[in-house]
């Protein structure tokens, strides 16, 4: 229902975000043609650090918010978690690859 869309979405006419858990924990970011999109990608640029999140977004702003993101997350230094200048450490061999994620999606029906 619209309702419950709107209340899980970034751009909806409740104040702030709000964000649920899904698929193994991962936080699910939805963000609609409406969204404050430099807050969109502040969110989504914050969970990298902790195993990153699952977006959807609607068509209309999947390319400004692309490009948002890689302004983000462009200058990211993936290292060793324990050197002070690391962001992103390494993934475990058990994350699952984004690939794997637009499958599923395909398979469940998606039009990705």
């Amino acid at each position: 229902p619209q309702e419950e869309l709107q209340a899980l979405a970034w751009g909806s006419p409740c104040r702030g975000p709000r964000l649920g858990g899904v698929r193994g924990g991962r936080v699910l970011v939805i963000v609609l043609d409406s969204a404050d999109l430099d807050s969109a990608a502040a969110a989504i640029a914050g969970a990298f650090p902790w195993g990153g999140c699952v977006v959807l977004a609607q068509e209309g702003v999947l390319v400004p918010l692309e490009r948002r993101l890689r302004a983000r997350l462009g200058g990211l230094r993936v290292g060793d978690p324990l050197d002070p200048h690391t962001d992103v450490g390494p993934l475990p061999p058990t994350a699952p690859h984004p690939q794997g994620l637009v499958q599923a999606a395909r398979e469940e029906g998606a039009e990705v």
